[in-house]
């Protein structure tokens, strides 16, 4: 299993321009991405880095996180407890892919996968 290269910094955003990239978002009601309001948050808050809602995707449930495939380029958000337990599959379907820290604490992460890096 090889693991995503760690980001030592914040991915650079926005990331308007890259139309094929999909938005994606780990988030429930029993583990939300923010701790303030609803999946609704979530979601409206990806439409900031896409360039057409087209791009953003529907919000995935972080229990299932682990069967995630999608073909590449996309971004992924998710807290860094639930990167934690998905890492071992994710990066081994996605070894190209690239952890980064959303939050200054790290407590919010993004995998970002690239064109050209499909799933195993």
């Amino acid at each position: 299993m090889t693991t995503p290269r760690a980001s030592r910094s914040a991915i650079r955003w926005p990331r308007k321009g890259d139309p094929g990239r999909i938005f994606y978002v780990a988030t429930s009601a029993a583990q939300p991405y923010y701790v303030w309001g609803d999946d609704t948050a979530s979601m409206a808050r990806l439409k900031y880095f896409a360039d057409n809602p087209s791009q953003v995707a529907t919000a995935l449930d972080p229990v299932s996180l682990r069967d995630f495939n999608a073909p590449p380029p996309f971004s992924l958000f998710m807290r860094r407890e639930v990167w934690q337990l998905a890492a071992p599959e994710l990066a081994d379907k996605y070894p190209r892919g690239r952890i980064g820290n959303i939050t200054p604490d790290g407590a919010r992460v993004v995998l970002e996968v690239p064109l050209g890096a499909g799933a195993r």
